[in-house]
């Protein structure tokens, strides 16, 4: 049984939308994020930005028993889950699961991979469909949200459907049964919008890309008071690809810098020693406060999983470049930017390098950024902006 029954074969053919519909809403956010979370994406501020245009409901997935294991910052969520729950406009459903289909890392566990998440998708809630049917505008992150597209259309063969591509799924450790759905389904998509214009273009063979930068609140960027203690001061967020290493050879390389670690997940779990310290998830506002206090702030990739597109598209190294803020990242992630100094994963004397020149180097003019009104308009009416194309 599907999550979304079989359309009606009687009847007249629903009505094409003009792009005034549309981009009016309602619009469905289907992701793995929940915007009740201290943690804030890209996705959470299209959504605030949205709800001035018409409803916004946020649906997230991937969320079980399994989540506890590896720290997902939704666990705070546990006892809200499997619930509608409006917070500042926005209609917001967890859907928690007793398990949820990972990765099994295996080529022989392929077939019974395809078949979890096959199964996982016809288990989905009846209010995925129903709130797929009453949106004119639906973002399916990359991810485990590909595989509801099937369901969402059904829903809805009217709605203009976007696949917002965060990350590449090989590059995150995706299950191959996710790409093969993506590839069997991304030319029926009406755009994807990206952080990366590498990423994006991507997909250019099959549908339209965008890129879309990361953007900032009116004032969000103020100084508050440092949240240090005095020192010297080193930061990090985020738990994406997070490479513990790093902090083993830094912590002992240099001992009188503090090294502060934000909502990095389990692989953070061990780290704490004198100059380091391990946080749980923070508020944005937050984060953006440690960015901008710090010496340097650290994008720790594990080379594993690291694409080129992370130049472009990792938020802690964007928000480092708008606050002018030096940024230590692995080489592959430095890009053109300026204040990035690049290491090579495993190597000690690479690492310590890279730390002695952020230090030397000093804060710098942040590089300039749209709003996230600016933003949110170009993920309306991409078309209209030029400097969005891929």
């Amino acid at each position: 049984m599907s999550a979304c029954p079989e359309p009606r074969a009687a009847g007249a053919a629903p009505a094409e939308l003009t792009d005034r519909d549309w981009q009016r809403g309602p619009f469905l956010i289907v992701t793995r994020h929940d915007y009740r979370t201290l943690r804030k994406v890209n996705l959470h501020h299209y959504a605030d930005q949205l709800r001035s245009h018409g409803k916004v409901r946020f649906f997230s997935v991937g969320f079980s028993y399994l989540s506890r294991l590896n720290m997902d910052a939704r666990v705070p969520l546990w006892a809200r889950s499997n619930q509608v729950e409006n917070i500042d406009g926005v209609d917001c459903y967890l859907w928690r699961t007793a398990g949820h289909p990972i990765n099994l890392r295996a080529r022989v566990f392929d077939g019974l991979a395809a078949s979890l998440f096959a199964s996982y998708a016809r288990r989905a809630p009846a209010l995925l469909c129903e709130w797929a049917a009453n949106s004119r505008y639906i973002l399916i992150e990359s991810g485990l949200p590909i595989i509801f597209f099937e369901s969402i259309k059904r829903a809805n063969p009217t709605a203009r459907i976007a696949y917002f591509a965060s990350d590449d799924l090989d590059a995150i450790g995706c299950s191959p049964a996710l790409r093969v759905e993506l590839d069997r389904t991304i030319g029926r998509y009406d755009w994807v919008f990206s952080p990366s214009r590498r990423l994006a273009a991507k997909f250019s063979a099959h549908v339209p890309g965008y890129c879309l930068p990361y953007g900032v609140e009116p004032g969000g960027l103020a100084a508050a008071p440092s949240p240090y203690e005095g020192g010297v001061n080193a930061v990090t967020a985020g738990s994406t690809l997070f490479d513990p290493s790093f902090f083993a050879v830094a912590a002992e390389a240099f001992p009188h810098i503090t090294f502060h670690l934000l909502g990095c997940g389990a692989k953070a779990v061990g780290l704490q020693r004198t100059n380091v310290r391990v946080y749980p998830e923070v508020p944005f506002e937050s984060v953006l406060n440690f960015f901008r206090h710090a010496e340097f702030g650290i994008a720790p990739y594990d080379p594993r999983g690291l694409d080129p597109y992370f130049a472009e598209s990792s938020q802690k190294l964007a928000y480092m470049g708008i606050l002018g803020v030096p940024a230590v990242c692995p080489e592959a992630a430095v890009g053109s930017y300026p204040g990035r100094f690049g290491y090579v994963p495993g190597d000690p004397a690479s690492i310590a390098e890279a730390i002695r020149r952020a230090l030397a180097s000093g804060h710098f003019s942040g590089q300039p950024a749209l709003s996230w009104a600016e933003v949110t308009a170009r993920l309306l009416a991409p078309k209209a902006y030029p400097d969005t194309r891929v």
